[in-house]
């Protein structure tokens, strides 16, 4: 459908997504965070399990995305300690960057790296389902938007036209 202010969908048709170019750097950082978050469990052994399980739990139990980012970092924490008290903390770095090699065998006890991944992948996955939950998703009433604009136009149409008879002298005597 065509009207004046260009191409119409029929409300009563399927929505299209919402995708629309990314304007400034809060957005481009927000997609690109977004994207990671999406990313990120791909590239773990147990990541897509893990945040199915959270994103499951999140809905079930309604908890909020700054909830989930405070208990991934509790959770990097715990890690962090755990690899103070069990290990130096270079063989807990190495320990969970083998966490993407998943053919890597540990070079540490079986059950530190065990417990490591667990921990790490688990942040991974609440950071992402947080993400996802935080990322913008609203929607706008299409007739209202549109009863919006149209006012809008109509007010600096009138406006331009007022300037320009202001700034134009009509003579009061034709010859």
């Amino acid at each position: 459908m065509k009207n004046a202010s260009g191409h119409h969908r029929d409300e009563d048709r399927w929505p299209l997504p919402v995708l629309a170019i990314p304007r400034g750097l809060r957005e481009i950082t927000w997609h690109v965070v977004a994207l990671a978050a999406i990313v990120a469990p791909l590239t773990l052994r147990a990541g897509w399990f893990i945040v199915i399980l959270v994103a499951g739990l999140t809905w079930l139990f309604e908890l909020p995305s700054k909830l989930l980012f405070e208990l991934a970092l509790r959770g990097v924490i715990a890690g962090v300690v755990i690899g103070a008290i069990v290990a130096t903390p270079g063989a807990a770095l190495v320990s969970i960057t083998r966490d993407f090699d998943w053919s890597a065998v540990p070079d540490v006890g079986v059950l530190f790296s065990d417990v490591l991944f667990l921990v790490f992948d688990l942040s991974v996955a609440l950071c992402s389902v947080a993400t996802l939950i935080a990322f913008d998703r609203r929607s706008v009433n299409r007739s209202a938007v549109d009863l919006r604009v149209w006012q809008r136009q109509q007010t600096r149409r009138r406006h331009l036209l007022r300037r320009w008879h202001r700034s134009r002298t009509i003579p009061e005597v034709s010859s």
